[in-house]
């Protein structure tokens, strides 16, 4: 006994299917990046191109687990980003390292710990929820959650988070 559906309830399902496989791909490309310690890091302050010079400082858990981070700006591949309009990624970390935030349609979860010199050590895969939306935003959450696990060290500089990697190629930025 076959069974029919109307025209938009069928689109809509095989649309969320596509998006559940694109999005599923997408997690296990995220799960097995990891991050690498690229030997011994120097612990001295860095600039981040900002007009004054003005040295940041490498950032603790301590420092950086106090409410929400949204991100403000994002690098990767040594190019910034545009971010979507409407809900723009967000980061809350606790005190015990635990990671939460909204991607930008989805919330997403881990673990991380922050040497004094500000060296991030991601502790297994991100894990997240998995909706579909609109392709704009869905790009830039799979540009966000790539870019956030692949970052290894954090600077605080007035008021800001900065998130990079060692080469640069990826750089976070959230504000309070």
């Amino acid at each position: 006994m076959a069974r029919v559906l109307n025209q938009p309830a069928h689109r809509m399902m095989l649309f969320t299917c596509l998006a559940l496989i694109v999005f599923t791909g997408f997690t296990g490309c995220v799960s097995t990046l990891s991050t690498s310690n690229y030997g011994e890091l120097e612990a001295k302050p860095e600039t981040h191109g900002n007009k004054n010079n003005d040295m940041a400082i490498p950032a603790n858990l301590d420092s950086i687990a106090d409410g929400s981070w949204t991100l403000i700006r994002l690098y990767l591949g040594g190019k910034e980003l545009s971010l979507a309009p409407g809900t723009p990624p967000t980061m809350a970390v606790n005190n015990k390292g635990k990671v939460s935030g909204l991607a930008t349609v989805n919330r997403y979860f881990g673990q991380v710990t922050v040497e004094a010199d500000g060296q991030l050590n991601w502790s297994g895969p991100l894990g997240a929820t998995r909706m579909a939306g609109p392709k704009e935003q869905m790009e830039q959450e799979m540009s966000f959650l790539s870019a956030l696990k692949r970052a290894d060290r954090a600077f605080l500089h007035d008021g800001r988070l900065t998130l990079k990697n060692e080469e640069g190629s990826v750089i976070l930025e959230f504000t309070h």
